[in-house]
């Protein structure tokens, strides 16, 4: 026991396979002090192993002479991306065509309470996107050592601790809804900016080259780097360190351009308590014949 230094608590689960036996079960990370394998073998416990460390660190603080990037949406993606481009000193710009979280909320009550929508604020739009309002649970499927760096930072911005190790992490919109403002806070105090109630509605684009984003009110904004978020994306995108998104509406339509010209677009009608869906997004097409 002298040799131990540190006991924290890396997973929290429960076992129900063998009902009504049912048991809590921890994994524990131990810091020792001398030869972990030699302890190890000393210690005769065969559930027992030596930790793999892995753990993302974000790059460090520059002073990065460059066009400022662009991130389109202020979802989790869109808002950790923004958060960690801030620590480097990019002084991104963020797009979101949703409100704030404390005007969001406000608007997302008055629908449950009225049945009022407003199409550009709701439970789908907004500051946290639509996971603000989904109780905050946090699930992947993906192992990636961003993910332990990701939820450290759900703590330090407001969440309970237990997120670290719990098998099934939950914040809760309570709280989430003061993470997602917190986070803000941080990338604006990092030289970002963030652009609520902006809705981007066009790529601009020369020589074949991605220049800058349109948005709805007419505005163009002048960036090669513009972060946006889909499930896939396209190898020669990535390789210019830009991954193009674009975002899905609940009701009504919406569309993307290149130089004017459609490239993707969907819509979704509710009816009856059901829901129709459609929507398009083209690569490596040829934009003189669409």
């Amino acid at each position: 026991v002298s040799k131990i230094r540190r006991l924290t608590i890396v997973r929290r689960s429960v076992d129900a396979r063998k009902k009504p036996d049912i048991k809590i079960v921890y994994t524990i990370d131990v810091a020792v002090d001398g030869n972990e394998a030699k302890i190890l073998r000393q210690s005769g416990c065969k559930r027992a192993a030596i930790a793999p460390v892995s753990y993302y660190k974000p790059p460090k603080r520059r002073d990065l002479q460059t066009q400022r990037p662009v991130v389109v949406g202020f979802g989790p993606a869109g808002m950790f991306a923004a958060l960690i481009l801030a620590m480097a000193g990019t002084n991104p710009i963020i797009l979101e065509r949703g409100e704030d979280a404390q005007s969001r909320h406000e608007k997302v009550e008055k629908f449950f309470a009225t049945g009022e929508l407003d199409p550009r604020s709701n439970v789908q739009f907004g500051e946290g996107g639509a996971g603000t309002f989904s109780d905050g649970k946090l699930n992947t499927g993906v192992n990636n050592p961003r993910i332990g760096w990701v939820l450290d930072q759900f703590v330090k911005f407001g969440a309970r601790e237990d997120i670290l190790y719990d098998a099934k992490p939950h914040v809760g919109t309570d709280v989430l809804l003061t993470v997602v403002q917190n986070i803000r806070q941080r990338i604006i105090s990092l030289g970002g900016e963030v652009r609520f109630n902006t809705q981007v509605t066009g790529l601009c684009t020369e020589n074949g080259k991605l220049t800058g984003l349109k948005t709805e009110s007419g505005d163009t904004l002048t960036s090669r780097n513009v972060i946006g978020f889909i499930q896939g994306y396209d190898k020669t995108l990535r390789d210019h360190y830009i991954v193009i998104g674009a975002r899905l509406d609940n009701l009504g339509t919406m569309t993307m351009t290149i130089d004017g010209k459609k490239f993707s677009g969907n819509a979704q009608y509710v009816r009856g308590g059901r829901i129709m869906h459609h929507g398009t997004i083209l690569f490596d097409s040829n934009m003189s014949v669409l």
